[in-house]
């Protein structure tokens, strides 16, 4: 995709972002007005920035993880991904979990679906992604829009991997309450039967693969929103005669964070463009995920500090952003779950 292409979608993006996701946010509630989700999400879906299974549908092809993506490569989606987290991670995360499922649905079966990634009570390992163990399904971690019809669950069974399609009245799951952030999204826990249907999954690495980087667009875009923040508080106020910015120690703070966060984006944008499916490039973007979720988190916080005490206050929306961080890092898989990953990507077996 040409650079010209690529920069309407970051407009398009950031327009939407500025105009809609902070009307909602800046409300004076802890995170927003909630109840302009639904209507915020339908406005995404016509827009074209919410990718749906359904063909002919204005994010279809795309959207965030839109079909065009396999075809494309996914620095569309990952673009979208970011300009959307400046302004709320939740509502960005809303629109990560329903391209995922419609794009592994590719059919008219659910609306709005959203994904189980992992069981909560298995190790999760190279040796499953290559049906080499036969684990028995158990429980899931779920990332939802809030307002969804179905789930889309992926998981290990019988040395194959299986999608399975839920209706949510069908579904046993409930939200993972109370959760420091990303409140504009769910995050719940659902479990399966021992024996549940499956429609066998296809190689499971691609998906994987975009989860890992959608992840990492979103923790970047939240600290560049928390970055901008900081200097725009840092610019206005005063302090012995000088503004905040010009002292050095705000200086040092905002410095280290953007040189974080630049060593994230670059590597974010040079393994998006990589877009391959192989081995090698899902392990690269385990260490991506892993090293770009802290980085972001320890960004956010020196975006935090340069308020010194109002950055805890509520009216700045810095710890909105400093939750949301912290939430980010837990995210499945988890710190734990690449690490293992990780290591069984290291045994040699088969490069």
């Amino acid at each position: 995709m040409d650079r010209e292409t690529l920069n309407a979608f970051a407009h398009l993006a950031r327009t939407f972002a500025r105009k809609e996701v902070r009307a909602m946010v800046g409300q004076e509630t802890r995170d927003g007005d909630l109840s302009l989700l639904p209507a915020l999400l339908e406005k995404a879906e016509k827009t074209g920035l919410m990718s749906s299974p359904h063909p002919g549908h204005p994010g279809h092809d795309y959207g965030v993880w839109g079909r065009a993506c396999l075809t494309e490569g996914p620095t569309a989606s990952i673009i979208i991904l970011e300009e959307i987290a400046r302004e709320c991670a939740g509502v960005a995360l809303c629109l990560h979990a329903a391209g995922l499922g419609a794009l592994e649905l590719d059919e008219p079966i659910l609306k709005r679906p959203a994904l189980a990634f992992f069981p909560r009570n298995l190790r999760f390992s190279w040796d499953y992604l290559e049906g080499r163990t036969e684990p028995s399904p158990g429980t899931f971690t779920a990332l939802a829009p809030r307002d969804w019809d179905g789930l889309l669950a992926l998981y290990p069974y019988s040395q194959e991997w299986h999608m399975q399609t839920m209706a949510r009245e069908k579904v046993q799951a409930e939200p993972l309450e109370p959760r420091t952030g990303l409140v504009a999204a769910e995050i719940l826990q659902v479990s399966l039967p021992d024996d549940p249907p499956g429609i066998k999954g296809g190689d499971p690495r691609g998906l994987l693969r975009r989860h890992l980087l959608g992840i990492t667009a979103i923790a970047l875009g939240n600290a560049l929103g928390a970055i901008e923040a900081a200097r725009d508080y840092a610019a206005q106020r005063h302090q012995g005669g000088a503004r905040i910015i010009d002292h050095p120690a705000v200086k040092l703070l905002l410095g280290e964070a953007i040189a974080r966060i630049e060593a994230v984006k670059g590597q974010l944008y040079w393994t998006a463009h990589e877009d391959k499916d192989t081995r090698e490039a899902l392990l690269r973007a385990m260490a991506l995920a892993l090293r770009g979720r802290e980085e972001t988190w320890k960004a956010t916080s020196n975006a935090l500090q340069v308020l010194g005490g109002y950055g805890y206050m509520e009216d700045y929306r810095l710890e909105k952003r400093l939750r949301d961080a912290m939430t980010l890092r837990t995210l499945p898989p988890s710190p734990r779950d690449l690490l293992l990953m990780l290591g069984e990507g290291e045994k040699g077996e088969e490069g």
